[in-house]
């Protein structure tokens, strides 16, 4: 069996979409999982949303059902030269991330503020909806939807896989989250997993929900995930390994030797 590992950090659903395009769909795949992650995918393909925090990269319009030209992308209020800093520098993205970070906390820390907004990308727990999230939902939907269909145009079975979210897992993580940030809403952080699953479902996509087994691996007191950053642990990986080998193997044997 050969495995090639196409993933990219920070790369979006569209992004990863796009390589497997230009890329991934060369090596003639028999099988193509993707996998999603429940915190931050939605909003990784929002232009409006994530557009406006992380500056130019590829963005689905589906008002249009085309690809936006990096032009047409939000500027950053107050900051007249982002248009042509993220055009250049992905540095200087994390550069302003890193600042806005350090303002919330010398405000929480310093001034009379004590407790900071919510940052936009886990306003996506947010119930309901607003419209700019209910777009950023259907861009996801589409842009899985359109991944799907090549992949099997190509003649390969597309797995999609749903990663819950570190909250889920560790809700003594969220509970930190709640003694920093305001809430402006109720919040559900099963929310997004209802979502994707209803879009898996109206696809039609074979799909392997995460959350059980890591639930029942973070039971044994494994730390699945970091709690600064939201990426597996080792034992995460591990976890995740597992679920993944034991849900693919029959795929894999179905498949008519070349």
């Amino acid at each position: 069996i050969q495995t090639l590992n196409f993933g990219c950090a920070g790369y979006g659903t569209d992004q990863a979409y796009l390589r497997y395009l230009i890329q991934g769909r060369q090596f003639h795949p028999d099988i193509v999982v993707y996998v999603c992650t429940m915190e931050n995918d939605a909003f990784d393909v929002s232009s409006k949303l994530n557009g406006a925090m992380l500056g130019f990269k590829p963005f689905f319009d589906i008002t249009r059902d085309t690809w936006m030209p990096f032009e047409k992308i939000s500027r950053i209020e107050g900051d007249p030269g982002s248009h042509v800093w993220y055009r250049q520098s992905h540095v200087y993205t994390m550069k302003r991330i890193g600042m806005i970070r350090f303002r919330n906390w010398w405000r929480q820390t310093f001034g009379k503020i004590k407790k900071s907004p919510l940052p936009l990308h886990w306003t996506t727990f947010y119930v309901p909806m607003n419209d700019e999230w209910k777009q950023a939902w259907e861009t996801l939907n589409i842009l899985t939807k359109n991944f799907k269909s090549v992949v099997e145009s190509d003649g390969a079975t597309f797995i999609l896989v749903l990663v819950p979210n570190r909250f889920q897992i560790h809700p003594e993580y969220w509970e930190e989250i709640a003694r920093k940030h305001q809430f402006d809403k109720e919040v559900d952080l099963f929310y997004p997993d209802r979502t994707m699953l209803d879009i898996s479902k109206r696809i039609g996509a074979t799909t392997l929900n995460l959350y059980p087994s890591m639930k029942a691996a973070a039971s044994e007191r494994r730390r699945l995930y970091f709690s600064h950053d939201g990426h597996f642990t080792l034992k995460g990986n591990e976890a995740v390994g597992d679920a993944l080998a034991e849900f693919i193997s029959p795929y894999i044997s179905a498949r008519p030797e070349s």
